[in-house]
């Protein structure tokens, strides 16, 4: 993943707020890239009809962005993720082949990665939250 600074300064002087891979770009392992470019899109779009007719200075991309960053997050962990992955991961992987609703968790995380936080990030809440799913611990080799 990386990701850049949101803001950039035209020729003319001009400030513009990045979109998409302009601004963070993700691995396509996990699909996220698109999807990110898109909601995003959505929520600056949302912020400008909120805005109305008032300047759009630099301290308000960075609000906007900020604001989007609060969900991008995770679906910059889950590519990486996705891209090394750690034992627990692999446990989510196979119960999930196991558990439908381990399945589901984990699908329903691949659109809303940040319904994964904590449970697929963390080793120790993975482990709890196969616990609560009663998925036994897979025997990894």
């Amino acid at each position: 993943m990386e990701m850049r600074h949101p803001i950039g300064q035209l020729p003319s002087g001009a400030i513009v707020l990045g979109i998409g891979d302009t601004v963070i770009l993700n691995d396509p392992v996990a699909g996220q890239g698109a999807n990110n470019a898109t909601k995003m899109a959505h929520l600056v779009t949302q912020r400008v009809i909120k805005k109305g007719d008032r300047k759009f200075d630099a301290g308000w991309m960075q609000a906007v962005f900020e604001e989007f960053w609060l969900k991008a997050q995770y679906a910059n962990r889950l590519s990486d993720c996705l891209l090394m992955p750690q034992a627990h991961h692999q446990e989510v992987l196979v119960a999930a082949s196991h558990n439908p609703d381990v399945a589901r968790d984990y699908l329903y995380g691949i659109t809303h990665p940040s319904s994964l936080f904590p449970w697929f990030f963390i080793p120790e809440a993975t482990q709890n939250y196969l616990a609560r799913r009663n998925a036994p611990k897979p025997e990894m080799n």
